[in-house]
């Protein structure tokens, strides 16, 4: 697990396995977000792994990875735990213990109890290969957008350019 540790309330991690086409999608999006620095970015092969993430000053905890839901190569699923948990979703991933159950689990732990957003990307080849189709690297580059405004909003005070970023970020979903 490769951590980028600048003091934050804010978690990311990205899920993946950049030897296995697709499922490399979080790692990318933990490239991307690492370019501008200041958020703290956790890079892991498993969601079991976000169990050793989650410190006592975490407020919020923003999880990538790759999805196999029979979706559009490149779709884009935002849920916030609430969804998870009240509702019956259906989120596959190529992990031994989904995501899902994994959030799951730790809520149930009551290990965590800040708010959770989950970016799943459905992938189109899962297979061994060290490069993302082009549909899921275009849909990390918009997550990690997403992602940057997101902290961005908990983090700054200054609105306007807020403003601005989500209203770019609309016109490039």
């Amino acid at each position: 697990m490769k951590k980028n540790n600048p003091p934050s309330r804010v978690k990311v991690v990205c899920i993946g396995n950049r030897l296995r086409g697709d499922d490399a999608a979080g790692r990318y999006v933990a490239d991307l977000l690492r370019k501008n620095g200041g958020i703290d970015v956790v890079e892991a092969s498993s969601p079991l792994e976000i169990l050793d993430v989650i410190t006592s000053d975490t407020s919020h905890l923003i999880v990538v990875d790759a999805v196999e839901n029979g979706g559009n190569p490149g779709k884009i699923h935002r849920l916030e735990i609430e969804d998870l948990i009240s509702k019956n979703i259906s989120y596959s991933s190529t992990h031994l213990l989904s995501l899902p159950e994994t959030i799951k689990l730790l809520t149930a732990l009551g290990e965590f109890g800040g708010k959770i957003t989950l970016f799943g990307v459905e992938g189109a080849d899962f297979g061994y290969g060290e490069k993302l189709s082009p549909k899921v690297e275009e849909a990390c580059r918009k997550i990690a957008n997403m992602i940057k405004i997101m902290f961005a909003w908990k983090t700054s005070s200054n609105l306007k350019t807020i403003r601005r970023k989500q209203a770019s970020n609309r016109h490039n979903l």
